[in-house]
């Protein structure tokens, strides 16, 4: 079963929440599209809530990643 990665997704706090998703085979350019929307967003939220110190974290399987972006793997 796959599992998040540790170090990246901390302890959930009073103030904090996981959103976990599975994506479906042929939605790979219409996740790319949202993927690419959460910075603007985050940044969104970031400056309309500043004194809530907003931090927003994506991470993308390594199995899936080569899904989504076969061209920019990251190099470990």
């Amino acid at each position: 079963m796959a599992r998040e990665q540790w170090g990246i997704c901390t302890e959930a706090n009073l103030h904090g929440l996981h959103l976990f998703f599975n994506a479906h085979e042929g939605y790979e350019p219409v996740i790319r599209e949202a993927l690419s929307q959460l910075p603007k967003i985050f940044d969104e939220i970031s400056e309309q809530f500043s004194e809530g110190m907003f931090s927003g974290v994506i991470a993308i399987g390594a199995s899936f990643w080569q899904e989504l972006y076969p061209d920019d793997i990251p190099m470990v």
